[in-house]
């Protein structure tokens, strides 16, 4: 069983990994706001306690207007911990769910679970340049020069633990992804993998899967006990790679939004 302790061990874990600009905390109400940057988690309202409550609707309603006067989206980013008041208030406004995602968790320590991870067939190599690394996942993404730059800025908050990787075939990046260390609940060791793509042309060729076991290696090497990622539900490809790969659904998240946006 999932404890509420565990689940919210991930959230931190994953707010750490890629921050705001701006985090407003009152109580386990966490509100990030990044101006310029498309990623929803970068911009959203995230409560981390389900008895958190006080104020009632109408502190949920201050805090997404926050993100009316900014000009931004007011994205709310419902977990397992959603106080059930909030989420039957939204349910009866009829907001709407976008980005059904899984947390999936795999185990680092098991003798079984260091046995499947064969060394890739190809080089993957750490990327020290976090500008480079940046522009090439924008491109990867279809992204513009000004989200690149404002990934540079995330990377910049990440207070420790960074970890870049890329895979080259003839001499052009293919596949990118990001790591970053963080603490579960029980003070044990967690990578958290993020941002792994692929160039279009390169999809459905096993590249993502090799730079995963890369990641997944180096973690086992430095003592780490446990790795996690986020996939969407409907991303069948990547949920029967990290399947594959051992990972195990831990929690699930999706994005609300009012109507109008």
């Amino acid at each position: 069983m999932v404890t509420e302790a565990a689940i919210r061990a991930l959230e931190e874990a994953g707010l750490a990994a890629w921050p705001p600009a701006s985090l407003r905390v009152d109580g386990s109400h966490r509100l990030g706001m990044t101006l310029g940057h498309p990623s929803k988690r970068l911009n959203c309202l995230t409560v981390l306690d389900p008895r958190d409550t006080a104020g009632g609707i109408g502190r949920l309603d201050r805090e997404m207007r926050l993100f009316l006067r900014l000009g931004l989206t007011p994205y709310f980013r419902q977990t397992p911990l959603t106080p059930p008041l909030y989420a039957e208030e939204m349910d009866r406004r009829g907001w709407r769910t976008m980005d059904e995602t899984d947390v999936m968790i795999r185990d680092l320590t098991a003798p079984h679970a260091i046995a499947a991870l064969p060394p890739p067939s190809l080089p993957v190599r750490p990327v020290d340049d976090v500008s480079a690394f940046a522009t090439t996942l924008a491109r990867l993404r279809g992204h513009d020069a000004e989200a690149a730059r404002q990934t540079v800025a995330v990377f910049e908050r990440v207070a420790t633990g960074l970890r870049l990787w890329q895979l080259d075939q003839d001499e052009e990046p293919i596949v990118v992804g990001m790591g970053v260390d963080g603490v579960d609940h029980a003070g044990d060791r967690l990578i958290g993998l993020f941002s792994i793509t692929t160039a279009t042309a390169a999809r459905g060729r096993g590249f993502g899967r090799l730079l995963t076991q890369a990641m997944l290696s180096d973690a086992v090497a430095r003592g780490v006990a446990r790795a996690w990622l986020q996939v969407e539900v409907d991303n069948d490809p990547a949920q029967r790679l990290y399947r594959s790969l051992g990972f195990i659904p831990h929690h699930p998240y999706r994005y609300r939004v009012p109507l109008g946006f």
